[in-house]
């Protein structure tokens, strides 16, 4: 089990996780679904280790991670919204070395599997300069996937990418949770073609766990049971964390 208990999280004075517990399952495709400034970008760094939250424990099956020796975590990949690449290494090269970083057994095969799929074969001796935003994010995607991490987390993944490659992640992403792997991707739309089992709705600094999964808009998702919060203010959702240029 991944578990999240209690996280609190503040840019200076302007809190942006307050308090917030949630547990995702192996084998599961969840979706962290809000408005664009909700504090999604941030909640995935800190489940990654990139931020340190203020309070609060993240444990993977009872294990507590991040401790101060060991800031981030071996069983876990995070592809940021916006990833970064070495200028001088080539896409194959990139490959080469993430897969040597983290012992990839016959990592050339599956490589070769992952640009078919992503339709990136013919630019495997290309540098990361010369990409489309598109292509440098599939390039991202399949750093992550041919690890087969035990936990994967995906920021905004599909922004960049036409409906195929879209197609693509999904079935990249139901194989690794034939895997038992944990997978937590955030999105401000509706994702095409949503193969999640679940949401996990950010409101108010907090995630709230949705299990019905059909939703005919992301507006729908976002309203979804709202009238229960008496309390509700959908201004407020839409400006949080905006001081963070957070998505």
């Amino acid at each position: 089990m991944f578990k999240v208990s209690e996280l609190s999280y503040s840019y200076g004075q302007h809190q942006v996780l307050h308090n917030l517990s949630f547990e995702l399952s192996p084998g599961e495709i969840a979706i962290l679904a809000g408005r664009n400034g909700a504090g999604k970008s941030t909640l995935l760094r800190c489940l990654a280790g990139w931020s340190k939250p203020e309070i609060g424990g993240i444990y993977l099956d009872d294990r507590l991670l991040f401790q101060e020796q060991s800031p981030q975590d071996p069983d876990i990949i995070f592809v940021p919204d916006v990833p970064d690449f070495y200028d001088e290494l080539t896409i194959w090269e990139h490959l080469r070395l993430i897969s040597s970083i983290y012992h990839v057994a016959d990592w050339e095969e599956e490589a070769d599997n992952l640009l078919v799929a992503f339709e990136l074969e013919d630019a495997a001796t290309a540098f990361p300069f010369s990409l489309s935003r598109g292509m440098r994010q599939k390039l991202a995607l399949i750093m992550a996937l041919i690890v087969r991490p035990k936990v994967l987390f995906l920021d905004e993944p599909f922004g960049p990418l036409d409906i195929n490659a879209t197609m693509t992640v999904w079935q990249q992403l139901n194989m690794l949770k034939a895997y038992g792997s944990y997978i937590l991707l955030s999105s401000h739309t509706l994702p095409e073609g949503s193969q999640a089992d679940r949401y996990l709705l950010m409101q108010r600094q907090q995630v709230r766990v949705i299990d019905e999964t059909q939703f005919d808009s992301m507006s729908a998702l976002l309203n979804y049971d709202d009238s229960t919060d008496e309390d509700a203010n959908p201004d407020e959702d839409a400006n949080l964390d905006e001081e963070a240029d957070d998505a």
